[in-house]
Parts: C-alpha cells; sequence; structure tokens
C-alpha cells in the first residue's frame, strides 16, 4: 500500500486488540480518504519479508550455479576436444622419453597461460566498466575493496574449472600407447 503505519503496543495488550480496532475504525478513524484497510503483526511482516530476501539470494545462488556449471562444460569441451586433437603430438612425446606426469603438467601449464593472457585483458575492461559507472553499485561502493577480491574469486574459478578441464581428457590421452597414438595421426 501507499501508506502504512505502524503502532506499537505494551507488552500484555489483549490479543483482541486487532479485532477491537477494525471494529471501531470505520467511525473513529476514518479521515477522509484516509482508513485503516488491514491490521498484520510484525512477525507476519518481518516473516514475509526475510522470505523474499532469501527467495532472492536462492534464485542468484541457481542462477550462478547454473552459469559456473555451463562455463565449466565449456571449458572441458574445448580442452578435450584440444587434447584429442594433438593426440599424435602427446604420442611423439611419450614416445621420446615425456612422462604422463610431465605431459598433464604441460597442458595445464598452456592452459593457465592462456588464462593469465585472456584474463589481464579481461580485468582491465573491468576495470574501465567500473570507472565509467556501467555497474550498478547500490549495494557497495565499487572500489578495489569490492574489485581485487572479486576477480581473484573469479581467477581462482576459472583456473580450478581448467585444471579440472585438462584433467580428465589428459588422464585419457596418458593410457593411449605412444604407437597407437602415432597411428591415429
Amino acid at each position: 500500500s501507499l501508506f502504512e503505519v505502524c503502532i506499537r503496543v505494551h507488552p500484555g495488550t489483549s490479543p483482541d486488540f486487532a479485532e477491537q480496532l477494525m471494529k471501531d475504525s470505520p467511525r473513529l478513524y476514518n479521515v477522509g480518504n484516509c482508513y485503516i484497510q488491514k491490521i498484520q503483526p510484525f512477525e507476519n511482516i518481518r516473516r514475509s519479508y526475510q522470505l523474499d530476501e532469501t527467495n532472492e539470494i536462492k534464485t542468484r545462488g541457481y542462477i550462478v550455479f547454473f552459469l559456473l556449471v555451463n562455463i565449466f562444460l565449456g571449458i572441458i569441451g574445448t580442452f578435450w576436444f584440444r587434447t584429442r586433437q594433438r593426440l599424435g603430438e602427446l604420442g611423439l612425446r611419450l614416445a621420446l622419453g615425456s612422462t604422463a606426469g610431465g605431459l598433464k603438467r604441460l597442458l595445464i601449464g598452456e592452459a593457465l597461460l592462456l588464462l593469465v593472457l585472456a584474463f589481464v585483458p579481461a580485468a582491465i575492461v573491468c576495470i574501465n566498466i567500473g570507472h565509467a559507472d556501467l555497474m550498478q553499485v547500490w549495494q557497495m561502493e565499487w572500489g578495489i575493496a569490492r574489485f581485487v577480491p572479486g576477480i581473484l574469486i573469479t581467477f581462482v574459478l576459472m583456473a580450478f574449472m581448467i585444471v579440472a578441464g585438462i584433467w580428465i581428457p589428459a588422464q585419457r590421452a596418458m593410457k593411449i600407447q605412444p604407437a597407437e597414438a602415432l597411428h591415429e595421426e
């Protein structure tokens, strides 16, 4: 409603207070177009507000989870494809004496290097967006205290997804015999 009034009553006030107030309101509390429409205990209002906040937080959490899963699947697909295309090279490296662990470190190192190379320009773009006031900052002022933790959390999540996305295809690639990988090439 447009106009709400909160009334605090003394502890121990009879439970019939709200009903009595509603009975008396048409003759005692109507002033022009202002009248009492309904009475709600503050606990109900509080519970409703908290439920709205909880639902909003849950909804945002579900959206973030959905996006992270999609990003993770995209990263796994990309690196799976890259690893499958490089089976000949990996087989040759294994035939020339590289270890499976060394090849995994090579693949993960290459991917993390790609992350850093992509992350630096992305961070610069984020800084510029923040300075241009193109983001909603009503909950927390934009600044270093907001930017640095956000960018670090993003980097760690992306690095984790990349390592997990490479680990699975790399494990499969290391099980292939070098001669078989070279034959497929």
